[in-house]
């Protein structure tokens, strides 16, 4: 397997862990030094099928867990992008609009000579401000 992996990191990590077999200390012990590769549920579920003579059901549970873990990170990111692109398109209409769009509304109010509701000249303030600071 370490010859096989294309990571020098776990190229070492297994061949530790080989060394340490054939040595003849326990699974679980050899995984002890790798503690942030293996977290405690994986040495414990490792130690426990040791203990039980069920270290092959223990693995399968744990790449079934892991896999699981990663299925569930998938469709995590899968179903943000499609809001993360919606939220960016929407900053870059609404940067567009205090950029482009609002300073002409702000010439034709002028030349109403009246006084704007709050709402309105606190968006045209926006727009000002967000023209000088080069948004």
């Amino acid at each position: 397997l370490a010859e096989q992996h294309p990571s020098k990191q776990w190229q070492a990590l297994l061949q530790s862990l080989a060394h340490d077999l054939e040595q003849g200390i326990a699974f679980s012990n050899a995984l002890l030094p790798w503690s942030e590769v293996f977290p405690p549920l994986y040495q414990a579920m490792i130690r426990t099928g040791e203990l039980t003579g069920k270290l092959d059901e223990c693995c399968f549970e744990l790449a079934r867990q892991q896999k699981a873990q990663r299925q569930l990170t998938d469709k995590v990111k899968s179903a943000l992008r499609y809001p993360i692109i919606i939220l960016a398109m929407a900053i870059m209409v609404v940067v567009a609009m205090l950029h482009f769009v609002l300073p002409e509304f702000a010439a034709i109010y002028k030349t109403f000579n009246t006084p704007l509701p709050a709402l309105t000249q606190g968006i045209m303030t926006l727009a000002d401000f967000s023209g000088e600071w080069g948004w």
